[in-house]
């Protein structure tokens, strides 16, 4: 039998907990502008490996499921930068979250490193999608990109609470388990039945989606 260091246990336990609520915000970020964008989200979930919790979202846009929208310049612009604006979610999250709690703007960056996955990929979908040129040009766009993901996350902060402390307690929340919490518990639940709606009519069915349609219901037109 091994002796347990009490206080060694309690600092563990600690950091396991805060790990997993910064998770939580981060994959709650995440998941208010998927929606804000109108995006269906199917799940959103926490698992523990052995490297510490990490966090997933399966999502997708009616770009997915209608690719010829893409075509029209305009909806292609507003996909591209959805995607980079929802991407950013997390690290936006976390960085509300870390200033909250400690009144300071300088975000570790051994938490930034959590995010690196994210990084990525706006790395690649800008570099692929976004005519930008690298180095002052690009830098400035993803600043721009990163600005609008924090302004959108702080006005609906109390919402990104919502979603964190429920994903903290249950570990996974589906489409109807979101939109519930969000049309009944949020402030601005009027907001979210009515996007919400959308977002169903959407993707009910959109091989019969009209163009038109599609850029009056996401504020393009």
């Amino acid at each position: 039998m091994r002796k347990v260091n009490s206080k060694n246990y309690i600092k563990a336990k600690l950091a396991h907990l805060h790990q997993k609520a910064s998770i939580c915000h981060h994959e709650a970020g995440h998941t208010i502008l998927a929606l804000i964008h109108f995006m269906n989200v199917e799940l959103v979930k926490i698992n523990y490996t052995d490297f510490g919790f990490v966090g997933d979202m399966d999502y997708f846009s009616i770009f997915d499921e209608k690719k010829s929208l893409n075509q029209d310049a305009s909806l292609l612009n507003f996909n591209i930068h959805s995607e980079i604006i929802m991407l950013y979610g997390g690290l936006a999250a976390e960085k509300i979250l870390f200033k909250d709690n400690s009144g300071s703007d300088q975000f570790p960056m051994v938490l930034k490193n959590g995010c690196e996955y994210d990084i990525q990929e706006i790395h690649s979908l800008i570099k692929k999608s976004v005519n930008v040129k690298p180095g002052l040009e690009r830098y400035t766009f993803k600043k721009q990109m990163m600005k609008i993901s924090s302004r959108l996350l702080r006005e609906n902060w109390e919402d990104v609470k919502l979603i964190a402390h429920a994903l903290f307690k249950k570990n996974r929340l589906n489409t109807q388990e979101l939109k519930k919490i969000l049309t009944t518990k949020s402030k601005n639940k009027e907001y979210w039945k009515s996007q919400f709606k959308i977002i169903h009519s959407i993707f009910s069915e959109p091989e019969t989606l009209d163009l038109n349609f599609v850029k009056i219901t996401l504020g393009i037109a």
